[in-house]
């Protein structure tokens, strides 16, 4: 994408995840269209910035990268919309409602030779990047554990969230954070073996828990568990990974955000940093994804990544089915 020529997204989608979008959208400078079957003038009138139009054509037609932000099971249409038309797309995570789908997805971007974003937003948290860059470098030594554990409220302000076959349920909205963490920071992984539960109160309030674990190819195991509870329920976040040479450990709910235990020296230099935005992860995600199309250089969360963070999920509710280790 030429350098100082500026460029129109298209956002398709105007809701909660589109506010994060925007903000970071209008702060790179970029100019904005919004296509949406609701909320999209309240959007627009939220940020001071963007155009509405009225169709998904129009979008794609006056735009050079496509935004998807819609329900899970509006993804597929409008990347195909999007890659059909040439265009450079950034899609929500997950990229499908299965692995196979979203292979079908990057295998289209390939053939149409233009490049598909998939926002895994949790790898440019600030947490999650050093916990990464830790583990690589060789900080804690060879990774023995993992545990990695995201829980909040069961969604209750879109009834997609609770139809598995539109949300992929609480394995492809939320547990598909640290599935594809664990990988990323763990390697490939060869086998998981999962519980899903879900129940239903008499007045209607629902609750979901998933748990994995995963045995990577180096033999290291890591634990995701991921629980929608009940309204009220406070949102956390939190992991820990132990291994020959000390231990990093995480939880949202205390300071600071990034604890480190080791027999190394204390010394500043030998701590890790942390990287990405620490204000915005958003903003750095989507800075990432415009520096790969000016340059080409590797997006920290690729297509590919996302198309193995589903082969996972799938995996998770293979395995849950059965209730049987599912070999990868």
């Amino acid at each position: 994408m030429s350098g100082d020529r500026r460029i129109t997204v298209g956002l398709v989608g105007a809701g909660g995840i589109a506010r994060s979008h925007m903000s970071a959208w209008r702060s790179l400078g970029v100019d904005i269209l919004v296509y949406s079957k609701e909320d999209a003038n309240e959007l627009c009138a939220e940020f001071s910035t963007g155009r509405v139009v009225d169709t998904l054509e129009n979008l794609v037609a006056q735009s050079q990268v496509i935004d998807v932000l819609t329900p899970t099971y509006a993804h597929e249409e409008a990347v195909r919309a999007g890659l059909d038309a040439g265009r450079q797309v950034i899609c929500e995570k997950p990229l499908a409602l299965d692995a196979p789908t979203a292979q079908q997805l990057l295998e289209l971007s390939r053939a149409r030779d233009n490049a598909l974003y998939v926002a895994h937003v949790v790898r440019y948290f600030p947490e999650y990047a050093t916990l990464h860059d830790a583990v690589s470098s060789g900080y804690i030594g060879r990774p023995a554990v993992a545990r990695l554990n995201r829980t909040g409220t069961f969604p209750q302000w879109a009834s997609w969230f609770a139809d598995e076959e539109e949300s992929g349920g609480i394995v492809d909205d939320l547990m598909i954070h640290d599935l594809d963490i664990a990988r990323w920071v763990l390697g490939e992984v060869r086998s998981v073996y999962a519980t899903l539960r879900h129940a239903t109160a008499p007045d209607g309030r629902r609750v979901s828990v998933a748990q994995a674990t995963l045995r990577h190819e180096d033999e290291a195991i890591s634990n995701v568990r991921a629980t929608w509870g009940p309204v009220g329920t406070p949102f956390r976040t939190s992991f820990y990974v132990a291994g020959t040479d000390g231990c990093l450990e995480h939880d949202s709910t205390a300071h600071p955000p990034l604890q480190v235990r080791s027999d190394a020296p204390t010394d500043a230099s030998m701590l890790p940093t942390t990287s990405g935005s620490p204000a915005d992860p958003y903003y750095a995600e989507l800075s990432d994804f415009m520096e790969s199309m000016s340059t080409g250089s590797t997006p920290r969360a690729s297509a590919e990544d996302a198309v193995e963070a589903l082969k996972l999920a799938d995996a998770v509710r293979l395995s849950a089915h059965r209730d049987a280790v599912v070999e990868l």
